[in-house]
């Protein structure tokens, strides 16, 4: 998706995070990820700083099906039983992806999130 700077300039960032082809739907922490965000800062002209923090948080062993991004069983261990491999195609799937997680003890132990955040403020002002 290719915006002019006079439309960013009338998108909220919010609205042009959502829309644009680059949003992040891989929740890893993969280097593309990471261009994404790079070319996103670059798209909307942004030259402040870039906050970055990362978190590894214990988690109680559980495993959950997800409609939120497709149909998953969440609470593996995907370097274990990888996450294209807990998708729930047909309702019998479930029952499957749940033996094969407990088989290889692919319970997740912990969660790691890494977030990145561009400050709204310099956003703001370029609306002026």
């Amino acid at each position: 998706m290719t915006f002019h700077p006079n439309q960013l300039l009338n998108k909220s960032s919010s609205a042009l995070v959502a829309k644009s082809e680059d949003v992040l739907t891989n929740p890893s922490l993969y280097f593309e990820n990471i261009c994404r965000v790079k070319r996103l800062v670059d798209t909307v002209g942004y030259t402040g700083p870039v906050a970055v923090s990362g978190d590894c948080t214990k988690v109680r062993q559980r495993l959950t099906y997800s409609t939120d991004f497709g149909s998953h069983i969440l609470g593996s261990d995907i370097s274990i039983v990888p996450l294209d491999q807990c998708e729930v195609e047909e309702i019998e799937d479930i029952d499957k992806i749940i033996a094969k997680i407990k088989q290889n003890k692919a319970m997740a132990t912990q969660v790691r999130a890494i977030l990145v955040k561009v400050s709204d403020l310099s956003l703001s002002s370029l609306q002026r």
